[in-house]
């Protein structure tokens, strides 16, 4: 099944719509625990889907919704990690607003708006390859990881350890 929508604004400001599609997992992938990495400089909103009734959600280890079968949560815009529960089955998405108010800053920003289906941490992967075209003037590239702080030193770009910095999740280092 896939969801999205022809032309969509994700956020409470105007200024660009953009078309919008992904392919949903199937319900025997669903999990009970997602770990939300933010995006670079962008805000972002998560749902949470419910595929039972009475499904307790939590943020961050606090309870912040209970759900039945096929209703959603839709978080407040945020910039920082967390970490999303539930004593039932759910699906998380994860999104990037629409382009006029994305950033962090306030400043302008290029960038469509995104839907991630994310994965949920019971159903980790140890490999996994991306490919990233070089089309359509796509100036910045960027990969979101979230992984067991334990098994750093494991992590590899295209063969190669990353200079980067990690950032723990705040709800859980």
């Amino acid at each position: 099944a896939f969801s999205g929508s022809t032309s969509i604004i994700i956020g409470s400001c105007t200024g660009s719509r953009d078309p919008l599609f992904q392919q949903l997992y199937s319900i025997n992938s669903w999990g009970k625990n997602y770990g939300i990495a933010p995006f670079k400089n962008r805000k972002y909103i998560f749902r949470v889907l419910a595929q039972e009734n009475n499904t307790i959600i939590k943020l961050n280890g606090a309870v912040i919704s209970t759900l039945n079968k096929g209703q959603f949560y839709e978080s407040l815009t945020s910039i920082e990690g967390a970490i999303v529960s539930a004593d039932k089955l759910i699906s998380v998405a994860q999104y990037s607003l629409t382009q006029a108010c994305s950033s962090v800053t306030g400043s302008s920003i290029i960038g469509d708006p995104e839907m991630v289906l994310l994965n949920p941490i019971e159903f980790n992967i140890k490999n996994i390859t991306v490919f990233s075209s070089n089309r359509n003037a796509i100036q910045e590239k960027y990969v979101n990881v979230f992984m067991k702080s334990a098994k750093i030193s494991t992590f590899r770009l295209n063969g190669s350890i990353p200079t980067v910095s990690w950032i723990p999740m705040p709800a859980d280092p």
